[in-house]
């Protein structure tokens, strides 16, 4: 046995769980890992991460105290990556929209409740990246898309950290950050948003409240018709009362870095490089805005579209 193994071991002898059976679960491109203990009737999931998890824990306390559907911590030594989490079953939402698509617009406008109903809170005590620091994590894809000439992106990345220094003026709210559909879980028993089970906001930090709408429309792994997101979009200004134009701005800016950035994360892990082509849909859709009309051409062409899966 090795000392990780151990250590999980004695984890779950003090949490009550050292005769439960696991069952690995799929995970993503993360270092965490997770299984599922059934102990008889009970189940609850085990993650196990490479680094403390603090940040999770206060996520949850927060999430679970304004009544959303994050997992209850049944157990945690979050100093050592160790959490025993509330098992929220077996049905992300991307199944539900894969198996019954008809079903898209109610469950965005539970996201959209979701999420102006988290930007209503006060928010707790998280990082909040500036417009450089967003811009400079985009750098990830000059050190690993095939052909990609950084030296032409320099005026673009000029517009985007200005353009986000803009929006990045109005008040920040708290994103997820991996807010898609692969991390929420269906809860058919549960009301409303509720419904929605929440999932990997280890990672949440303070930004534009387009962050996680943007984060939702614009997952390559589960791609969205374009009228079905510009409608979510329509519907979430409709109840928010901002500026259409403002927060259209906001949006694109931030897929245009968020989507950047993966392009470099799905090229260095050599993972699920089927869904470049959709990415770099999405960054090529983002910078459709007229707010990069003068760095559009350039860089587009100093970033080649990848080859479509099969060709």
């Amino acid at each position: 046995m090795t000392d990780r193994a151990a250590q999980i071991a004695a984890f779950l002898t003090r949490a009550g769980w050292q005769d439960a059976r696991q069952t690995p679960i799929a995970g993503d491109m993360s270092p965490r890992r997770y299984s599922r203990l059934a102990n008889g009737v009970q189940t609850a999931v085990l993650m196990d991460a490479d680094s403390p998890m603090h940040t999770f824990v206060t996520m949850t306390e927060w999430l679970r105290t304004a009544g959303f559907s994050a997992p209850a911590i049944l157990a945690a030594q979050p100093g050592d990556g160790l959490l025993l989490l509330e098992d929220l079953g077996t049905t992300p939402v991307k199944s539900l929209l894969l198996t019954q698509p008809d079903c898209a617009t109610g469950i965005f406008d539970g996201c959209i409740d979701l999420l102006l109903a988290i930007r209503a809170l006060p928010a707790p005590d998280l990082g909040k990246p500036d417009a450089e620091t967003l811009v400079a994590w985009t750098e990830l894809a000059d050190q690993h898309y095939p052909g990609i000439q950084p030296d032409r992106l320099t005026a673009f990345r000029t517009i985007l950290r200005d353009t986000l220094e803009t929006a990045l003026q109005s008040p920040a709210s708290v994103s997820l950050r991996d807010f898609h559909t692969e991390n929420l879980m269906w809860l058919p028993d549960r009301s409303a948003h509720l419904r929605l089970g929440l999932l990997d906001y280890q990672d949440a930090f303070l930004t534009h409240p387009a962050y996680d709408l943007m984060s939702l429309l614009t997952d390559a792994r589960l791609p969205i018709r374009r009228q079905l997101r510009e409608d979510t979009i329509a519907r979430y200004l409709a109840r928010s009362g901002d500026d259409p134009q403002s927060f259209r701005t906001a949006f694109d800016a931030l897929s245009a870095q968020r989507n950047l950035r993966i392009l470099g994360i799905f090229a260095r892990a050599g993972k699920h490089l089927d869904h470049l082509p959709t990415t770099y849909g999405y960054f090529r859709e983002a910078l459709e805005n007229p707010v990069f009309d003068t760095v559009r051409t350039d860089a587009l062409a100093a970033i080649p579209a990848p080859a479509r899966s099969g060709a």
